[in-house]
This record gives C-alpha cells, sequence and structure tokens, in this order.
C-alpha cells in the first residue's frame, strides 16, 4: 500500500494561507506557554520570545552580568536562556535557607 496519492492531495490542498496561519497558531501557542510559566517565576528581566534573554548576557563574562541583575532583581531572580527558565541564587543567605529548610524537597 503506497501513501503518495494521499500525500500528493494533502500537499495539494495546503495553501500560503493555511501555512501561515499554522505558523502564527504555532508561534501563539509557545508564547502564551511562555508567559503563564514567566509569571510563575521568581521577577527578572523580561524574556524575549524564543531566545529568552540570551543577548542580555555576556559571551565571556556573563557573571558580571548577573551581578547587576542581582543588584536589580534582589538575591533570587529568573533569567531565561532561550525557552528554558534558569534561575540564580546570588545571596548567600537565601541558598542557605533554601538548603536548611527545604531540603527534603532537593534531596532524592
Amino acid at each position: 500500500m503506497t501513501f503518495k496519492p494521499f500525500l500528493d492531495s494533502i500537499l495539494a490542498s495546503i495553501t500560503p494561507i493555511t501555512l501561515l496561519l499554522s505558523v502564527l497558531c504555532i508561534l501563539t501557542f509557545i508564547t502564551i506557554q511562555d508567559v503563564l510559566l514567566w509569571r510563575k517565576m521568581p521577577p527578572g528581566p523580561q524574556p524575549l520570545p524564543i531566545i529568552g534573554n540570551k543577548l542580555l548576557l555576556h559571551r565571556q563574562w556573563p557573571w558580571i552580568q548577573m551581578e547587576e541583575l542581582s543588584k536589580t532583581y534582589g538575591g533570587i531572580f529568573t533569567i531565561w536562556i532561550g525557552r528554558r527558565p534558569t534561575i540564580v541564587i546570588s545571596d548567600p543567605q537565601i541558598a542557605i535557607d533554601l538548603m536548611e529548610k527545604r531540603s527534603n524537597i532537593y534531596s532524592a
């Protein structure tokens, strides 16, 4: 059994408008997911869609920019590397509190 006639009929029915609407729906869905997740995270710089805060961080010395962000957003903040959130803890006291009070959550 061959699928070539079936595949040809599907490809023939795809118009540029259908393709554009499909891409827009996918991008809208991804953006909504990211915004909902962004609202649950600790404060941080607003990420750009798809690339996050990659343009914000220096390639060779990202810790310098993270130090500046900790002055703005406090001891715990979120940066986005692409679509993945990364929580940065720059205050030693917050790190100690998390490890002492919530260690059972982080242990295997």
